[in-house]
């Protein structure tokens, strides 16, 4: 018997979005549901980001946290005429994220063991970034986290807003709302705090603990996973790196546990 057989798993992402990671999911058993609950988008206002990169040399290091930072930002220095010097240091968190620099021709020199604020703060502590310029290019919605620790290190960091979350148009994904309404997932998988606030209003569930009790919920790292607690309720899955891949072979897992593969 395959771990997910007979269990319905929504995914907070598009089948576009991460084809291989749904075809796990389906390989060992589950019916998925990929839903993205939130629309990512450049911003109106490209001012901020647009002077930053018109000034790059300035900075001494530069952390992309999601292949959306680096789209949206190499998509600004192109049309602004820019490239990244190589005295920029360029930070990736993660292995996505990293081969999202690699199609836009940006050399990354270092990443994070661990895929997270934290592990850029471990990271960066032992090398020491006292009086360095660091740009983060981020979501408009980005938790300072990772901007304060580096402050606390001495760094002058800069958190500028170049893409935004919005909540997706409920005629766009009809039918799979539909599905979530009428046969609710055995397990969620929520791949941010924002996609896990937009499911709820997507849903529109006003008794969160009660709808999700009894049910298998993963979050793709801490963050969100403190986010899903806030509401007091229980998260079962967290992977060691944020990432979906590992969310979801530790989803496989808790379910292999489960029925004894």
């Amino acid at each position: 018997m395959k771990p997910l057989e007979n269990k319905i798993v929504y995914v907070s992402r598009s089948r576009e979005q991460s084809p291989d990671e749904i075809r796990s999911l389906e390989e060992n058993g589950a019916r998925v549901i990929a839903f993205p609950t939130i629309r990512i988008d450049s911003i109106e206002d490209t001012s901020f980001i647009d002077e930053a990169i018109k000034n790059i040399t300035k900075y001494n290091y530069v952390i992309f946290t999601s292949t959306n930072a680096v789209k949206f930002f190499s998509k600004r220095i192109k049309s602004l005429g820019k490239s990244i010097p190589d005295s920029l240091h360029v930070i990736s968190v993660g292995e996505k994220t990293q081969k999202a620099c690699n199609r836009n021709e940006i050399k990354v020199d270092s990443i994070p063991d661990q895929y997270s604020a934290k592990g850029v703060l471990q990271m960066l502590s032992s090398i020491g970034v006292s009086d360095s310029k660091i740009l983060i290019p981020s979501s408009i919605i980005s938790r300072d986290e990772l901007a304060i620790g580096l402050k606390q290190l001495g760094a002058e960091v800069e958190l500028i807003p170049i893409y935004s979350n919005s909540s997706i148009d409920d005629q766009e994904y009809f039918n799979e709302r539909a599905e979530i309404i009428n046969s609710k997932p055995d397990a969620f998988v929520f791949t941010s705090p924002s996609s896990f606030i937009s499911y709820l209003k997507a849903a529109k569930i006003e008794e969160a603990v009660e709808y999700f009790s009894n049910h298998v919920v993963a979050a793709i790292g801490n963050t969100t996973k403190r986010e899903i607690e806030k509401l007091n309720i229980n998260v079962d899955v967290v992977p060691d790196k944020n990432t979906l891949e590992d969310t979801i072979k530790e989803l496989i897992k808790f379910y292999s546990s489960e029925v004894g593969v």
